[in-house]
């Protein structure tokens, strides 16, 4: 019987980004070269986004990566860590 490592805690971060976390993560496999706020505010969403609220939740996520913590790695997690209170969607960005 082996005994199993415990998880690394993952850290807490906002929603916002969390959301960037996981809109980088889905763009990255299709190698978009834009900007992802334009693309994403083009399908309708995220309209009451501003670029330097991208910023604040990108930079975020920067701190939290040069702090050497590890991010939520699938959708299962982000989803346990954001605020209970937030409607989830599922979209599929073509």
């Amino acid at each position: 019987m082996s005994i199993a490592e415990p998880e690394e805690p993952v850290p807490s971060l906002s929603n916002d980004a969390l959301t960037v976390k996981v809109l980088l993560q889905d763009l990255k496999p299709v190698r978009y070269t834009g900007h992802p706020l334009a693309l994403i505010q083009r399908t309708g969403y995220f309209s009451d986004w501003t670029r330097e609220r991208w910023a604040e939740a990108t930079a975020e996520l920067a701190s939290v990566r040069r702090s050497g913590q590890s991010l939520p790695s699938d959708i299962g997690q982000v989803m346990e860590a954001m605020d209970t209170k937030v409607r989830y969607e599922t979209t599929i960005i073509q």
